[in-house]
């Protein structure tokens, strides 16, 4: 799994470890979410990925699992998506946890500019948020968004 561009926080609670399970302290350091599991990441997009034994899933910032525990490895959520592997292939989910492209890749990364990177039978390629391949114009027209906005954003 890759990894684009910078994300960040906006729920105000971190890891914290105790006891060998993880759970989730606030910005004054309390606990707030008990140590309930074996791994437990930062927030993006209002959840967190947790692991449960060998199997990860999501939880909000009141603790409340909305994503069940059922996948080998998942990304974090962006642009409302995350990766997924489960029996050795990726696919992705949305925040409710559907999946909107079936687990078919290799390799994927997270959606970045309403396009994401990925590996099916040795092959890369840039698919669309409905797992469809892009095109050379495509991706060239993502790629001057990105850069137009950036420089927007900068201005």
């Amino acid at each position: 799994m890759f990894r684009m561009g910078n994300t960040f926080s906006e729920v105000e609670l971190r890891p914290v470890s105790q006891n060998g399970k993880m759970g989730y302290c606030d910005g004054e350091g309390m606990i707030v979410i008990q140590p309930l599991y074996d791994e437990a990441c930062p927030y993006i997009d209002g959840l967190a990925q947790i692991k449960v034994g060998q199997k990860w899933g999501f939880i909000d910032s009141r603790g409340k699992v909305v994503i069940f525990p059922q996948f080998e490895e998942v990304s974090e959520f962006s642009e409302g998506m995350a990766c997924f592997r489960i029996n050795d292939k990726w696919g992705y989910i949305n925040l409710s946890g559907k999946t909107v492209i079936e687990p078919q890749f290799e390799a994927a990364a997270n959606f970045f500019w309403g396009i994401a990177f990925v590996q099916k039978n040795d092959i890369h390629e840039f698919i669309d948020r409905q797992g469809n391949p892009i095109s050379e114009s495509e991706f060239h027209q993502a790629i001057t968004n990105l850069i137009s906005n950036f420089f927007k954003s900068n201005d």
